[in-house]
């Protein structure tokens, strides 16, 4: 009998155990995602794109970069991952490059970097656009009727990289194009046949205009032409910024008024009296006499103000130093009123009698009272968009960095600002104490900056090591472009009045439309370098940005 139960027992301890053995079977491995979170590239432009749901990474280049010596500068992965090959140890990336991550699985990820190279044709006596087909490696250039083509002489020719690329047969000289003709490129690894051709064109020859006159809707601020030239085919494109008062709905606004150069053709559908979305932007094409077409973009803008540009709202935080804005939290403007080894330095304050926010903010440039040489002697009063970061929270935290930059989408034409100036003699030079005389100055800029992403301060200033003399624009984002400015250096004593800064836009980034705006004043013109004379005083009522 007991045997029985014996033989049973065992075989009900023998079920339970290859029951459990087919659940612990049967619950698969958890799945860990592998992929790249980060790769950048020598020479690259723009952010690299990665798709982690194909797992690929697209990358634009440079035309100075030789796809097949290309330096990865650093790459980052997702947790507990590792990948193979090293992308640092892959130079070729002509075509693209497989990558294998892994983590319980393997993730196969493909690289691809692309380069844009401007080609051109251009021949003397051209009239309008080349004519350029990069999948089917053929140009075509024009010529007036009865210009002639069996002796035609070539401007320009480029069918690949600047500095490294060889074409045969050679491009000196006249050449017939009653055919066409055949050029052969090489560079790097890469040979490829071109084909040229030249065509005579019912086009009259330097009768280029082709020019927006007027352009005008109902309600607008202001509006800018920008032209970046206009030469065969390149530079052909103008821009037209368009200022509409804050709540206009840009999705149906008027055109008044749009004339354009005489002769220039126009076979859009544009005209007085039609309502336009401008909530994205438009171009349209005209072509003039000489057949070239030129590419105007027309953009719109909401004149959007700043917040708190009449300083009518402060804060005093847990150690009593203001800030310019309704709480503690960091906002829009920043000021240094900071603590250095327990001294309280309130080098920007509010003050009762602003004509517009009842309050206007007195920047001085004060005495710190700090007993070490090392810390700074004197503080400069400033104002700025931004943040004036702090090491810590305690009564004796030093400051840390500064980072100038707040978010707007818009293009000014000019910033205007009422205030008024008070010098001192210098009496302070890189934070030793001097008596050379020299009346101070106060100083006044702004910076309209294009960023892609989010804002990023990496290249500021450590205050900790303050020696020598610093640009105040080390303090703005890294990688920012800076796209317009305007600046205003005030001397000598300076009743209240209001000052208007024209801002100039660089032609080189017109395309770009502004993300940030650095506006910065203070009573020392470099206070950044701890120079300035103490009792300086630079009062500001309002900001005010000018569309």
């Amino acid at each position: 009998m007991n045997n029985i139960y014996i033989k049973q027992f065992t075989a009900f301890v023998l079920f339970l155990l290859l029951s459990y053995s087919c659940i612990e079977n049967d619950i698969p491995y958890r799945k860990v995602f592998g992929g790249f979170t980060s790769f950048t590239v020598e020479g690259q432009i723009g952010e690299s794109i990665i798709d982690n749901d194909i797992q690929r990474i697209d990358i634009l280049v440079g035309e100075e970069v030789n796809l097949t010596d290309v330096e990865v500068l650093s790459y980052s992965l997702t947790e507990n991952t590792t990948v193979s090959p090293d992308p640092k140890e892959v130079k070729n990336y002509r075509d693209s490059v497989l990558f294998t991550v892994k983590t319980y699985q393997d993730y196969d990820w493909t690289v691809s970097i692309s380069q844009n190279i401007a080609y051109d044709f251009a021949v003397e006596g051209q009239v309008g656009s080349t004519e350029i087909n990069e999948l089917a490696k053929t140009m075509k250039a024009f010529v007036p009727i009865g210009y002639g083509l069996n002796a035609i002489t070539i401007l320009n020719l480029k069918l690949g990289p600047d500095g490294r690329t060889d074409i045969t047969p050679s491009v000196d000289g006249e050449h017939n194009f009653t055919s066409p003709i055949a050029f052969v490129s090489s560079y790097d690894d890469v040979t490829e046949e071109w084909t040229l051709s030249v065509e005579e064109r019912n086009c009259e020859a330097g009768k280029d205009d082709a020019e927006i006159e007027s352009l005008v809707f109902e309600d607008m601020l202001s509006a800018t032409h920008t032209v970046t030239g206009f030469t065969g085919t390149d530079n052909n494109y103008a821009y037209i910024d368009v200022n509409f008062p804050e709540g206009t709905d840009l999705s149906n606004v008027i055109i008044s008024d749009f004339t354009y150069s005489d002769e220039a053709v126009y076979s859009g559908d544009w005209q007085v009296g039609n309502a336009i979305d401008l909530s994205n932007n438009h171009t349209l094409n005209l072509e003039s006499p000489s057949c070239l077409v030129k590419n105007w973009v027309i953009r719109a803008h909401i004149a959007e103000q700043m917040p708190n540009t009449n300083f009518g709202d402060w804060h005093e935080n847990e150690v009593f130093n203001p800030w310019l804005n309704q709480s503690d939290n960091f906002g829009y403007w920043g000021t240094p009123n900071v603590v250095v080894l327990g001294v309280k330095t309130q080098t920007t304050t509010p003050v009762d009698g602003g004509e517009r926010g009842g309050i206007y903010a007195r920047l001085e440039t004060k005495a710190t009272g700090s007993p070490l040489s090392s810390f700074p002697q004197i503080a400069a009063g400033t104002i700025f968009t931004g943040q004036f970061e702090l090491a810590g929270t305690s009564v004796s935290t030093s400051p840390n960095s500064v980072n100038f930059g707040e978010r707007l989408n818009n293009r000014p034409i000019a910033l205007k600002v009422n205030c008024g100036y008070i010098p001192s003699v210098i009496n302070y030079i890189d934070n030793k104490v001097t008596s050379e005389g020299e009346i101070d100055k106060a100083h006044i800029w702004v910076k309209l900056m294009y960023l892609e992403g989010d804002i990023d301060y990496d290249n500021g200033i450590d205050h900790e090591s303050f020696q020598g003399r610093k640009p105040q624009a080390l303090h703005l984002p890294k990688n920012a472009i800076i796209l317009g400015e305007a600046e205003k250096i005030l001397e000598g004593e300076i009743s209240s009045q209001e000052f208007r800064l024209p801002i100039e836009y660089d032609i080189q980034h017109v395309a770009y439309t502004p993300t940030h705006i650095a506006i910065v004043a203070t009573a020392s013109i470099e206070g950044e370098s701890f120079t300035g004379g103490v009792g300086s005083i630079l009062e500001i009522d309002y900001f005010e940005l000018e569309y």
